[in-house]
């Protein structure tokens, strides 16, 4: 795996309403289509109207704009993993995606549904499953934690599901929020409510209400 790291320039970015929108400093991919195509330019604002800006649009798929996978790779397979200078507090996450809408003989690239996965070097803090992102837009979207997640070093983006292509998938560019972010999509590992057994004596009590309701029906 290509390990890339970047230079402070796009490491720390303030825009309005947030408290701190930041970028990665290193980014690496499970494969990458060329030197052009490489998991870095997911993290250096290359395409977007407004670097560091959650509400910038992002160009069509050019050369030097986008994270593609290599020839002869399964899409489904593709991973791509950001990191930070130390640890870091996360709230949320903007991803802008794939834009192949424009290649008209090989289009569809955009994955649908991933996994996201935030680490403390090999340790997992937290996992998502099976999140939902829509292809065909030129917009980021926005995804947040149900609490502020502390001492992240890196977050690992893993593709389960694409458009429609067999061989490429890819990305355009991310934001990270060290704040939790208003009207986004919410990703949450709050458990499910257990169900509690009922007593012997309410089973008995249950059944026996049961029975007075039959025998009222039958008198009818």
């Amino acid at each position: 795996m290509k390990k890339v790291i970047l230079s402070g320039l796009f490491a720390i970015l303030a825009t309005t309403g947030h408290a701190a929108t930041f970028s990665a400093t290193g980014a690496s991919a499970s494969s990458e289509f060329s030197l052009q195509y490489v998991a870095e330019n997911t993290i250096d604002g290359s395409g977007l109207s407004a670097p560091g800006d959650p509400g910038a649009s992002h160009a069509d798929y050019a050369v030097n704009n986008h994270w593609t996978t290599a020839r002869n790779t399964v899409a489904e397979d593709a991973s791509i993993e950001w990191s930070f200078a130390g640890p870091s507090d996360l709230g949320g996450i903007y991803i802008w995606n794939h834009r192949s809408n424009v290649i008209s003989s090989n289009d569809g690239y955009e994955p649908v549904l991933f996994d996201l996965t935030l680490l403390n070097g090999t340790t997992v803090i937290e996992s998502f499953d099976d999140v939902a992102l829509s292809p065909d837009t030129d917009k980021a979207q926005a995804f947040t934690f149900d609490a502020v997640v502390s001492n992240v070093t890196s977050v690992l983006f893993e593709v389960e599901a694409v458009q429609s292509s067999n061989n490429y998938t890819g990305l355009a560019e991310v934001l990270f929020d060290d704040a939790l972010i208003a009207g986004a999509t919410l990703l949450s590992n709050a458990p499910s409510p257990t169900p509690v057994p009922l007593p012997a004596g309410g089973l008995l009590l249950l059944s026996g209400v049961a029975g007075i309701a039959a025998m009222r029906r039958k008198r009818r």
